[in-house]
């Protein structure tokens, strides 16, 4: 039997390309509709200044196997892909074998995090993951509110204004979110990870970033939470890209009047939704 052979595949390779479809088809589905999906893909990537840095494919006699791509995100982050069909036998083998050198790959880059989110009822690719070193850091809930529902009224307490992100307020900015971490239950196992200068590039490349969009909350003209809000491409809705309290003002409802400000953001802006991703286990924020 051959020896499986794992290699990175650069623009001028024209295997690249079967790669890429490899990793967008769906069992059954016309050749075109693959095609559509990579080329949309490839809108997106250019639209949201991303890099299509690595495609990595695992071949035996000149045979795709199988194959994993790694998407780059301004602040030196990488989501990975790897292909929607079930990988058993020498696919999960070579699975395995393309994640550990997408990792090497990662690093020569200087990523400081890669991540694979996963669907909850597709779980198949689990041990592969584990396998090249993955860790699960947390399961996601998305919600969604109409903002044309009411807004709560909300007890009367300390007075909060609120100021916007500009290139004055930015030190603020990160200042803010560093504190909004300690102690936090929103996916904990990244806390420290990264750089916070990293992590606001990478919220500003989320989606349609709109300086007016993100806000402090202030209170006797000291920061007490942040709100960073995001248009959703190709949907009249607005993202909770991120949202944290200081540990000091928790509980007092800041984060109530946080979010009355992204709905008030979503009517001014006649989006239809806002959205949001919470961890399952930061009950105060899903609360």
């Amino acid at each position: 039997m051959q020896r499986l052979s794992i290699e990175r595949l650069d623009e001028a390779d024209p295997r690249r390309e079967s790669a890429l479809q490899f990793l967008l088809s769906v069992g059954g589905e016309p050749a075109g509709e693959t095609q559509r999906r990579l080329e949309a893909l490839k809108i997106y990537i250019l639209e949201q200044s991303l890099n299509l840095s690595t495609v990595i494919g695992a071949f035996r006699a000149d045979i795709l196997i199988s194959a994993v791509m790694l998407i780059e995100s301004p602040g030196r982050l990488g989501a990975v892909f790897v292909p929607s069909r079930s990988a058993t036998g020498i696919r999960g083998e070579a699975l395995i074998s393309l994640l550990s050198e997408l990792q090497i790959q990662a690093w020569d880059r200087s990523l400081t995090l890669i991540q694979f989110l996963l669907a909850l009822e597709d779980r198949s690719h689990i041990p592969h993951l584990t396998a090249a070193g993955f860790k699960p850091l947390a399961d996601l809930a998305y919600l969604e509110r109409k903002t044309d529902d009411p807004i709560p009224l909300l007890p009367k307490g300390s007075a909060i204004t609120f100021q916007t992100f500009s290139e004055k307020t930015r030190s603020l900015f990160l200042q803010t979110l560093e504190q909004t971490y300690i102690e936090s239950q929103d996916c904990p196992g990244l806390t420290g990870i990264r750089p916070v200068e990293d992590i606001l590039q990478t919220h500003a490349a989320t989606g349609i970033h709109r300086p007016e969009w993100w806000h402090l909350a202030m209170r006797d003209d000291e920061p007490v939470g942040v709100i960073l809000l995001s248009g959703v491409r190709n949907r009249a809705d607005i993202e909770v890209v991120y949202m944290g309290v200081l540990p000091s003002a928790r509980r007092q409802g800041v984060a109530d009047q946080l979010l009355n400000v992204a709905v008030a953001c979503c009517r001014q802006e006649r989006a239809e939704r806002l959205t949001l991703a919470v961890d399952k286990i930061n009950m105060p924020a899903k609360r």
